[in-house]
């Protein structure tokens, strides 16, 4: 079963604004913490973490819509709980968005998010751009970069951390 990468975004911001031990993490940040979600729930379930592709962008691995979603942070910390989505609602006899009461941390079973604190604490005693260094050693990124690939490729992302899933973890 997979989630919503925005979903899994926002779990690991708020998570990030709660635990006090966590540093408060920015949009180039939360993009690898992403890709290393991915790796740990292939790893350890067989599944994905999301359907969403993972880009191969200059500075690492990107969710597209991630990145779009909180961009407007530039690469400030992300400070803001997010309690509240927009849902489409037919009023009336026409669709309307409106906001509701939103909890990310309801959308995943326990054995998840227990993968997905492990991740953000190996990860978060890295910098953003020690991420970045990071990921540009790691297989999967390196090969979508050098055949000119959009989007890196699960396959690569299964095989490589499988062998070497101490990196999902920041060791």
């Amino acid at each position: 079963m997979a989630y919503k990468a925005l979903d899994i975004a926002k779990y690991v911001i708020n998570y990030c604004i709660d635990i006090q031990d966590v540093n408060l993490i920015s949009n180039l940040k939360l993009q690898k913490i992403m890709y290393y979600i991915q790796a740990a729930f292939l790893v350890e379930t067989g599944d994905l973490a999301f359907n969403e592709k993972i880009s191969a962008w200059r500075y690492g691995p990107v969710v597209e819509m991630v990145y779009h979603e909180f961009k407007r942070y530039v690469n400030s910390g992300i400070d803001e709980r997010i309690d509240t989505e927009l849902v489409l609602k037919n009023e009336n006899a026409r669709y309307v968005y409106k906001r509701q009461k939103y909890n990310p941390n309801e959308k995943f079973i326990d054995e998840h998010k227990e993968i997905i604190n492990k991740v953000i604490h190996g990860q978060n005693k890295f910098t953003a751009f020690q991420l970045v260094a990071r990921t540009h050693e790691e297989y999967p990124w390196m090969h979508a970069i050098e055949n000119d690939e959009p989007y890196i490729d699960i396959d690569d992302m299964r095989r490589y951390f499988t062998q070497h899933g101490e990196r999902i973890y920041g060791e």
